[in-house]
């Protein structure tokens, strides 16, 4: 019995090395000897000592950069409304009732980069309430964030529509009575 238990042990343990040698391919019988790599040095333009130096031209990519970070994301509509339907806001005002549940800040922007992305910063009372940060996807664009809405949040309401580093693009003010 001993013996046929170490065969068999034996017989896994050399399938086992078997099939992970088999997994890493065949054994290379030669080695190709590398040839080395030579790179030519980036040509740099003479500078001659009466002129002076300058800075190499901004690239295209460089320069469109700079100008969309210029332009700004505008806020072309923005409103508080107890629903969306069809993506637009339905039940929109300025002031609501306690046992309104839910309210949406939709908000339809112009982004000259196309892709970015704002903020909905939520104040009840002057204190923040909730932060939601909206992926803005092409230079048209509507989005919204909504916030929970309990019996005892009565008072003043504000929504904060804000660049992705913070700046205030257009504020919503309501109420909860």
């Amino acid at each position: 019995m001993r013996k046929s238990v170490a065969s068999l042990i034996s017989l896994l343990f050399f399938l086992f090395i078997g099939s992970f040698v088999y997994a890493q391919g065949p054994v290379k019988q030669e080695a190709k000897a590398k040839q080395p790599v030579t790179k030519e040095a980036p040509k740099t333009p003479e500078v001659k000592a009466d002129e002076p130096a300058r800075a190499p031209e901004p690239s295209a990519n460089a320069q469109a950069e700079t100008a969309a970070s210029t332009e700004e994301i505008q806020v072309e509509d923005a409103q508080i409304a107890t629903a969306i339907e069809n993506k637009a806001p339905t039940g929109a005002g300025t002031e609501f009732t306690k046992d309104t549940s839910k309210l949406y800040c939709w908000t339809k922007v112009a982004s000259p980069s196309g892709e970015t992305s704002i903020k909905h910063v939520w104040y009840h009372n002057d204190k923040v309430a909730s932060e939601v940060e909206l992926a803005i996807k092409d230079k048209r664009w509507r989005t919204y964030s909504s916030k929970t809405i309990m019996p005892y949040m009565t008072g003043d309401w504000k929504v904060d529509i804000t660049t992705k580093d913070g700046k205030v693009l257009k504020t919503v003010t309501f109420a909860v009575k």
